[in-house]
């Protein structure tokens, strides 16, 4: 009976310190995440935590095309097991995980990401306009279960993006106007899973674009006022899983567009403000899922019309600003009734 009781004893110990192991860890977690918590709220941020819907994250199109997480505001409405506890002065960090941060046009400056970085069951994170620079993406290389990322009109040269190779789960991800090196899309090689890419107003160039080449799951890709020529076009060829892709206010021509002939699930297609005449046009009848395309301010005349006309699966043909005439319109729209030709 005595080894018994002394067994247990023994097991009693080691529960008690399992135990004050336990809650020491989760007593840092919320400690952290409380700092994270205020630091966000003090700079006007929005936050959501795990128990609420994520934010309905979008991908607004256009000239300029931006990731929107913001579409509707938490509620911050607490389960009533929490909501018991918190009425007994338990913080709810204790209970619950921030998943998604908006702070979007706020101060936030890399001390804050040091506190963000804690925030580890973090999914969608929103910096755009704000003062983070790439010493500070360092803190958030712990982030490994972060699928959005917004980065757009900061002062990052990408030189601190390779800090993002550990986010597995990275599945959006926006740049625009950043002052971004050429070569910055080599450091998200890693972000295998990565499906849309906004890089718009960086100067891109072919040889930049070759970074997005490994980029295998991409299905949105948005880059607007580039350098990219019809050459750089060829390292687009094996991203097969694109749907969405905006080339627009670029020096491509016709040349390049046989690139893109196997690209068999692009469904939408803008070549606006570029130097495509309508020739190359022709390559882009092997697209069977192809339903919209923009062809605005390019040098597309009606010499192009037998060529667009055999576009008869497309939903909607843009030509505002090209070289078509009011008459061709009109012909196009006879010829594709199903297309709303404007």
């Amino acid at each position: 009976m005595r080894r018994c009781f002394r067994f247990s004893l023994r097991f009693v110990l080691l529960l008690v310190t399992a135990c004050g192991v336990g809650f020491g860890l989760l007593a840092e977690r919320a400690r952290r995440q409380g700092e994270a918590v205020r630091a966000a709220r003090e700079r006007g941020g929005e936050l959501w935590y795990d128990f609420e819907d994520l934010p309905n994250t979008i991908v607004q199109w256009g000239d300029d095309a931006r990731i929107v997480m913001s579409s509707h505001s938490p509620k911050y409405s607490w389960p009533p097991h929490v909501a018991r506890l918190r009425d007994c002065s338990i913080s709810e960090d204790y209970l619950v995980s921030v998943i998604a941060l908006d702070l979007s046009g706020t101060r936030t400056d890399d001390d804050d990401l040091r506190r963000i970085g804690a925030l580890s069951e973090l999914k969608e994170l929103d910096l755009s306009g704000t003062r983070v620079s790439d010493r500070g993406l360092a803190s958030l290389d712990g982030l490994s279960r972060l699928e959005v990322l917004c980065l757009d009109d900061t002062p990052i040269d990408g030189s601190g993006l390779k800090s993002l190779r550990s986010m597995r789960a990275l599945r959006a991800i926006s740049l625009n106007r950043d002052k971004l090196a050429d070569n910055a899309l080599d450091s998200l090689e890693q972000c295998a899973n990565l499906e849309v890419l906004n890089r718009n107003g960086t100067e891109l160039t072919d040889q930049g674009l070759a970074g997005a080449a490994k980029l295998l799951r991409l299905n949105t890709l948005h880059i607007d006022k580039s350098r990219l020529t019809s050459h750089g076009l060829k390292h687009l060829a094996g991203l097969t899983a694109l749907q969405y892709l905006y080339l627009g206010g670029s020096e491509i021509t016709d040349s390049g567009l046989s690139h893109l002939r196997s690209l068999k699930r692009l469904t939408w297609l803008s070549l606006s403000t570029t130097s495509v005449r309508g020739p190359g046009l022709q390559g882009l009848l092997a697209l069977p899922a192809l339903e919209e395309l923009d062809l605005q301010s390019t040098l597309v005349s009606d010499d192009a019309i037998d060529i667009l006309k055999q576009f008869t699966r497309l939903t909607s043909l843009e030509l505002a600003g090209s070289k078509i005439s009011r008459e061709g319109i009109a012909k196009l729209q006879n010829a594709l009734p199903s297309c709303n030709v404007h």
